[in-house]
């Protein structure tokens, strides 16, 4: 197939078609580089962007990014949104899973100097979100930051902002935290108080109450633990799982914080009902051994 894109170029290289073909055929391949070169000469062999769906439908997605970055350098900022709107919404390819984030980083920097603050928002917490997905929790937060200082009222952006902060704060080593930490604890909280300030979690919300138990682990590693904050935990678990009564997580932390209460035969019965939701779950079954040997 390369060969036969290659030939048709040869003969006519102003012919934008064979280029797409050679930017599809890369894309498959994974080549990325190559991909963005080849719709770059389709782009400038084609002269007018429309085109590319009179001649070929559907156009790659991709082609319609590229075509996004070419209409920005040419001023063109408002063609440049709609053009990579319409890559998003056929679906980007890249490398590695969630490759929409970076089109949606790109949306949201078009947006803002037009004074599009709300959808550059939106696009900044749909960019963090596929950051947040490939745990890759510095640009989640950066992007969840950008969102909330555009929206400072939708609180979806606050709770995730509070939970990337959190996983930041961890070390891989003991005792997994370190000066810094402190810092990205203490922001975390603000930020999910700041999200359930603006409102309460719903069901599909529910684990922003586990977020905040998780916090207080954090917070106990750090400052020492105390009883005072697993009960706060126990309470905010509850919460959750009063909304969400198979959030397997949950239920597991509800254990771990009751054993650390001292409550055996409570957390033996949060272990379990992990357990029961997911027979394989790492965390519950580490809890409910460790309940097991305190009960001897």
């Amino acid at each position: 197939a390369t060969r036969c894109y290659e030939e048709a170029i040869a003969r006519s290289s102003s012919e934008w078609d064979g280029h797409v073909g050679m930017g599809l055929l890369a894309e498959d391949n994974g080549w990325w580089n190559r991909a963005r070169q080849s719709y770059d000469r389709a782009i400038a062999a084609a002269g007018d962007e429309d085109r590319f769906d009179r001649l070929l439908a559907p156009t790659p997605a991709n082609l319609y990014w590229q075509l996004s970055r070419r209409l920005h350098r040419l001023d063109r900022t408002e063609d440049a949104v709609k053009a990579l709107r319409v890559a998003i919404e056929r679906g980007v390819r890249g490398r590695g899973a969630y490759p929409e984030r970076k089109a949606y980083k790109e949306l949201a920097e078009l947006l803002v100097p037009l004074g599009r603050g709300s959808e550059a928002s939106e696009a900044y917490f749909r960019a963090g979100r596929g950051f947040d997905q490939r745990n890759e929790q510095q640009h989640a937060a950066e992007m969840f930051g950008k969102a909330v200082d555009l929206a400072p009222q939708d609180a979806r952006s606050w709770w995730y902002l509070a939970d990337s902060l959190r996983l930041l704060s961890y070390r891989p080593e003991f005792p997994y935290f370190d000066e810094q930490s402190s810092q990205q604890v203490s922001r975390s909280l603000e930020c999910w108080e700041k999200g359930c300030h603006l409102r309460e979690p719903d069901a599909e919300w529910a684990w922003v109450y586990w977020t905040r138990a998780l916090l207080n682990d954090q917070r106990g590693r750090i400052g020492g633990y105390s009883r005072d904050l697993s009960w706060e935990s126990a309470a905010y678990l509850e919460r959750a799982i009063i909304l969400a009564p198979r959030m397997t997580g949950a239920w597991g932390t509800l254990g771990v914080d009751h054993h650390q209460l001292d409550n055996l035969a409570t957390a033996l019965a949060a272990t379990d009902r992990a357990l029961s939701l997911d027979p394989d779950d790492a965390s519950a079954l580490e809890g409910r051994a460790r309940v097991m040997i305190s009960m001897g």
